[in-house]
C-alpha cells in the first residue's frame, strides 16, 4: 500500500472529524464553525504539527505533535505525541508506524530531548506498536488528571 504523510491542511476537517470516531466510538463532531475556529487555530500553531497519512485520497490515519519550549536539558525542547488513530479499515499496514516515525524525525529537526506518548487503550497490538517505534514505559510513570 502507497500512502503520504503529510501536515493537515484547511480542507481535511472533515475527514478528520470523521477518523476520530476511530479513536473513541464516538459520534462524529460536526464540522461546524466552533470545530472550524479549533482546527484553524491548530493548523496556525507554529509547535503543533497535526499529521495525516493519506492513502487512495483518504485521510486513513492521523497524531497530533506538539513541540515544547523548556529550562531544562540545555534549554531544549520536549516533544508529546497524541490522538494517535487509523481507521479500521486501514490498521495493520504501517500508517501509524510512519506517522511515528514522521513525528520522531520533526522532533529531532527541533532539537527535542525526548518524545513522550501516552494511550489509554488496553490492547496488546497498540502496546506492541509504541514499543516497535522505540517507546518505553519503564523509567517514568504517567498521571493523568482529567479536567
Amino acid at each position: 500500500m502507497s500512502f503520504l504523510i503529510r501536515e493537515a491542511e484547511k480542507g481535511d476537517l472533515e475527514s478528520l472529524l470523521n477518523l476520530y470516531t476511530h479513536l473513541n466510538d464516538k459520534e462524529a463532531t460536526p464540522a461546524d464553525s466552533c470545530a472550524e475556529a479549533v482546527f484553524d487555530r491548530i493548523l496556525r500553531a507554529e509547535n503543533q504539527h497535526l499529521l495525516v497519512a493519506v492513502t487512495d485520497g483518504v485521510i486513513a490515519a492521523t497524531l497530533t505533535l506538539t513541540v515544547l519550549p523548556g529550562l531544562t536539558q540545555s534549554l531544549r525542547s520536549y516533544a508529546v505525541v497524541e490522538h494517535v488513530v487509523t481507521h479500521g479499515e486501514y490498521r495493520r499496514k504501517g500508517l501509524s508506524s510512519a506517522l511515528l516515525a514522521h513525528a520522531e524525525e520533526i522532533a529531532r529537526t527541533e532539537g527535542c530531548y525526548k518524545l513522550m506518548l501516552i494511550t489509554g487503550k488496553k490492547e496488546e497490538s497498540v502496546h506492541r506498536l509504541y514499543m516497535r517505534a522505540g517507546y518505553s514505559s519503564e523509567g517514568k510513570t504517567a498521571y493523568v488528571k482529567p479536567l
